[in-house]
């Protein structure tokens, strides 16, 4: 399967994109789906990429400016939850190894 045009663009600008003429989805069984435009925020932290946040419009629509600075936000808390929950996984990891015994 290829990477959508959207999140190619995304990732190579690293910033949001909104990319227009986009081709039909082909699913599983065969059948094919016209899509609109597709957008795109790839998360960034400490110049490593860790996830893209991307969306499809129904045929014919259009991103409002709400919607895009919408899907930004959304993008940037995903980013601080993967980020946080590494820190937190991280902690809690260290925090519970055993300690050494007394005796030892």
């Amino acid at each position: 399967m290829q990477t959508p045009p959207a999140i190619q663009q995304g990732i190579a600008r690293k910033k949001a994109v909104v990319v227009t003429g986009s081709q039909p989805v082909v699913r599983h069984d065969g059948t094919s789906v016209p899509i609109g435009p597709e957008a795109a925020v790839p998360v960034f932290v400490e110049n490593q990429l860790l996830a893209v946040v991307s969306v499809v419009a129904m045929p014919e629509t259009r991103f409002s400016s709400r919607q895009f600075f919408l899907l930004q936000d959304f993008a940037e808390t995903v980013g601080h939850l993967l980020v946080s929950t590494n820190t937190a996984w991280s902690t809690s990891t260290w925090a519970l190894k055993p300690a050494r015994p007394w005796w030892a």
